[in-house]
């Protein structure tokens, strides 16, 4: 591939060994990656020649939730209205503050910086995208509530691989040739 498809990198928490107490608990703090969706917990156990394990799903949703249809692939000159989807998974109403920062082969426009959300509610607003160079472009959209409280903020990071908009094309010759025969290729 001329430019390579870039997809989200899948997080993983990873702790080793740890000790549960006399009735078989064990607590571990860490820190949440920034996702949105569902994480797996699973826990493997051991005493002697006797083990277990067990598995689980956590919803995780953060304050303020994004979705964006992005496209995977691009070609220069291409113009494209993506819906993006900001949802207030709070319980009180929110001044939104939206910031999107692309690579130098995108440019994006029209989109507003600031506006209210209701508890609970969502907004679609259109990003207007135009890619302008090859390469694999990021795409950062950012958005916090306007009084800056903790934990309150949605944040998104996509590539978009701008390729030559030319499809990829191979030939293929074979000759047979004799030793003492001149090919001109």
């Amino acid at each position: 591939e001329p430019v390579p498809v870039r997809l989200p990198e899948t997080k993983v928490i990873w702790n080793t060994f740890a000790a549960v107490d006399e009735e078989g608990i064990l607590e571990i703090d860490f820190e949440m990656p920034n996702i949105d969706g569902a994480m797996r917990v699973m826990a493997v156990v051991v005493d002697e020649d006797r083990y277990g394990a067990t598995e689980r799903k956590i919803s995780v949703t953060p304050a303020i939730g994004l979705t964006a249809a992005l496209p995977r692939t691009a070609a220069p000159g291409d113009l494209m209205r993506v819906p993006l989807t900001i949802r207030n998974n709070t319980a009180v109403d929110r001044t939104i503050e939206l910031r999107v920062e692309a690579g130098k082969g995108l440019l994006i426009k029209g989109h507003p910086e600031a506006f209210e959300i209701k508890a609970g509610g969502s907004k679609v607003i259109g990003l207007d995208i135009q890619s302008c160079d090859i390469g694999a472009q990021p795409i950062v959209i950012h958005a916090w509530d306007q009084e800056r409280s903790a934990g309150v903020e949605g944040r998104m990071e996509w590539s978009v691989a701008v390729r030559p908009p030319t499809a990829r094309r191979s030939e293929t010759t074979r000759l047979l040739v004799e030793a003492g025969d001149t090919v001109i290729l």
